[in-house]
């Protein structure tokens, strides 16, 4: 089981990496762990309850197992935010003695916890108590009890790496289960061995590092003998081998997954790492010298790494801390006719740069102004202004604009404006505005604007605004407002508004308004309006408002209001609308036709004393319903036809009878058949329509077998005018004040009906 939370609360930096190492720990069991599919388990952003509760399933599916298997094992994985008191958990938080709880009393008989968070060695302090020396490391497996690893001491930082994409204790953990802690060459992997290579390696690497030397650190409680065995180098789609003889640090890179191990090797070792199928990138390093092989490796194959293999390369020319020039020149003027890509201005240091064709230069410190194309290897700090486009590496401090597109890979912190394009893969803190489009794949808490459409894929905090579309596949706190529609793939509290449509895939606790339609798949406690409709796939907790119809697949505890119609799962407010259907209803529902499955819907037949037979619908809603019904008519002045009613009524159930009273209107169709009542409606209501009547009824029924029920009752029909048209054209205080008694008539009424409920 693998837990993972970026966000630890308002007061924390939210993490990068923390759900993307869970999946990379839950994918390493997978492959080279024997795991079932049917035995992971992967929470995302949980809460307190929801991670006690999954802990709680998971001890169920222990128990099970227990009856079928020898010995049951369970591994549970953390990644995210937590201090020397607890787990954060979004803006709760987990103390540890619940967490650890909860872990050592499930039925398993080995029961693994690893912890990758900052202060989680807070976790295995016990006052009075002595950590083990080591795991127990007979080859016979007999163990039982558990055993806690942390990433970091009581009063340390657990680091993330841009550079690794990922912390550095899971980074270096998972390098170890792939093969690269195998330090017997058993082809197996401990958890001894993918301990003590992760607390090697994260010490090594986060001893320069701004926060410090992190120390991993463990605590084991168990009987027995033997070791506990976590992969097997066999289990993988394939293998890569590093031969004797080969030395140094090796860093494989897949094409497709980015960053899979990085190890360091000694002469003597033979090492195995389990892969899988595909295209690699291996970079070795001893020194000052660098050399790279590329490769493919089949499945089912091992390919092994041999120095034939290798061919030198260039080191990264870089600059030390207080900006100290480390094999930089610098150029204080640079122009060029065509762009020139050699290794001299490659490390070059430049204060201006002006080229009909392109500039190229390691690092800008001033401006660069190019009718082609500029390019900037590692940081920029000024102005980059380009016909073309403008490319840099690094960092971006300062303005980029470009007729066609700019670029930015690292944090950019000033202005990108390009009459194409513009593409920053870091945080963009200022301004990006496009005519054609903008990306931005982290943090945004600035203002994006585009004429056709802007992309960000972390939290936006401020403004994304496009004639055509704006996407968010994180958090947004701000504002996003497109001529045609908006995307939002996370919690949203913010706003956003679309001349056509709004779409959020998540929680948003603010207002989405729209020309057309709004769409979100989540939780939302804000307001949905659109003139057209509005869907939602979660609990409503606010408002939603349309001028066609409304669709919530979740549950209701505001309002839902449509000009037609309106989908509930389970409606526990008001739905307003001509047609309000609700799978579960426990709320209110006012319309014409108001709908329930639990409840279901009723076909009626019932004679009176204006009709010679009635056919009708009726429509159960919890203790409400309307009935729609077409009666066969006799002895309406003179003449003989066909009629149509509406009734809206209450119901009282009391046992196997129900009391019912309901109001309602009746026309009369005189000179025609239900056959041609469409067309004399439309084209000449006062020729066919002869009386339009109101009427209010009191009933019992009773269920006399299955569905069946029989029913009677009596009631008033009142003639209020005596056509169509004029009930509608001038009907007023005054005219109904000129009703008397003899306008109105008694009805009795009896009949029979059958439930449908679905």
């Amino acid at each position: 089981m693998a837990a993972a939370a970026n966000y630890g609360g308002p007061q924390r930096e939210k993490l990068r990496y923390a759900v993307s190492d869970a999946e990379a720990f839950i994918q390493v069991l997978k492959d080279m762990g024997g795991a079932n599919k049917d035995d992971i388990f992967l929470l995302i952003e949980p809460d307190k309850k929801e991670l006690i509760k999954a802990l709680e399933n998971i001890d169920i599916k222990i128990k099970q197992a227990g009856k079928e298997h020898r010995k049951t094992e369970i591994i549970f994985y953390y990644s995210g935010h937590s201090d020397e008191d607890g787990l954060m958990l979004g803006e709760e938080k987990l103390p540890y003695n619940i967490i650890k709880n909860s872990i050592t009393q499930l039925s398993a008989d080995v029961k693994v916890a690893i912890l990758d968070s900052c202060s989680s060695g807070a976790l295995i302090r016990e006052k009075g108590g002595q950590m083990k020396s080591s795991f127990l490391l007979d080859s016979s497996y007999n163990m039982k009890g558990y055993a806690f690893i942390t990433s970091s001491s009581e009063d340390e930082v657990s680091q993330e790496s841009d550079k690794i994409k990922s912390s550095f204790f899971t980074h270096y953990l998972l390098s170890g289960l792939r093969g690269a802690a195998d330090m017997t060459g058993d082809g197996r992997i401990s958890l001894n061995e993918a301990y003590q290579f992760a607390y090697n390696e994260t010490l090594g690497r986060t001893q320069k590092t701004m926060g410090g030397a992190q120390h991993a650190g463990y605590y084991i409680k168990m009987s027995g003998t033997g070791d506990v065995v976590i992969t097997e180098i066999k289990r993988s789609e394939a293998r890569l081998e590093i031969e004797k003889g080969l030395q140094g640090i090796f860093t494989v890179r897949s094409n497709e997954s980015g960053l899979i191990a990085e190890l360091q090797k000694k002469p003597e070792q033979r090492i195995q790492i389990g892969v899988d199928a595909g295209e690699y990138h291996i970079i070795n390093q001893q020194g000052s010298n660098i050399s790279e092989a590329s490769l493919r490796i089949e499945k089912g194959s091992s390919v092994t790494l041999t120095s034939q293999i290798f061919t030198k390369s260039k080191r990264e020319y870089t600059f030390s801390r207080g900006d100290k020039l480390s094999g930089y020149h610098v150029l204080p003027f640079n122009t060029q006719l065509f762009p020139v890509f050699l290794e001299y201005y490659e490390t070059a240091l430049c204060k201006a740069t002006i080229s009909l064709a392109g500039s190229y230069c390691g690092k800008l410190k001033g401006a660069s102004i190019s009718a082609g194309i500029d390019i900037v290897e590692t940081e920029t700090k000024g102005l980059q202004f380009g016909a073309l486009g403008n490319l840099s590496k690094g960092k971006v401090t300062g303005l980029q604009i470009s007729s066609i597109f700019n670029m930015a890979g690292a944090d950019f912190k000033g202005a990108q404006t390009t009459g194409i394009i513009n593409i920053n893969k870091g945080n963009l803190k200022g301004l990006q505005t496009s005519g054609i489009i903008n990306i931005n794949k982290e943090d945004l808490k600035g203002l994006q604007i585009t004429g056709i459409f802007n992309i960000n894929k972390e939290n936006l905090k401020g403004l994304q605004i496009s004639g055509i579309g704006n996407v968010s596949k994180r958090d947004a706190v701000g504002l996003q407002a497109a001529g045609i529609f908006n995307i939002n793939g996370s919690d949203f509290k913010g706003l956003q508004g679309a001349g056509i449509f709004n779409i959020n895939g998540n929680n948003y606790k603010g207002l989405q308004g729209s020309g057309i339609f709004n769409i979100n798949g989540n939780d939302y406690k804000g307001m949905q309006a659109s003139g057209i409709f509005n869907i939602n796939n979660g609990d409503i907790k606010g408002f939603q408002a349309s001028g066609i119809f409304n669709i919530n697949k979740g549950e209701i505890k505001g309002l839902q209001a449509a000009g037609i119609f309106n989908y509930a799962n389970q409606n526990n407010g008001l739905q307003l609308g001509i047609i309000n259907y609700s799978k579960k209803a426990k709320g209110i529902a006012l319309g014409l036709i108001n709908i329930t499955p639990k409840d279901g819907m009723d076909i009626l037949f019932w004679a009176d004393n204006q009709s010679v037979v009635n056919l009708g619908f009726k429509f159960n809603y919890n203790n409400l319903y309307s009935i729609i019904y077409q009666g066969l008519i006799y002895n309406l002045d003179d003449s003989t036809g066909v009629g149509s009613g509406y009734l809206f009524g209450w119901q009282i159930p009391i046992r196997q009878i129900s009391i019912s009273a309901d109001f309602g209107f009746f026309a009369n169709f005189a000179k025609t058949n239900i056959i041609a009542l469409p067309a004399a409606f439309i084209y000449n209501r006062n020729e066919y329509i002869s009386g339009y009547k109101t009427q209010a009824r009191l009933s019992a029924s009773v269920k006399i077998v299955w569905n069946l029920s029989v029913y009677a009752g009596a009631g008033l029909h009142g003639k209020v005018k005596p056509t169509f048209s004029e009930m509608f054209s001038s009907l007023s205080y005054s005219s109904l004040s000129k009703v008397s008694r003899k306008d109105f008539h008694s009805i009795v009424f009896a009949g029979t009906g059958y439930n449908f409920n679905w």
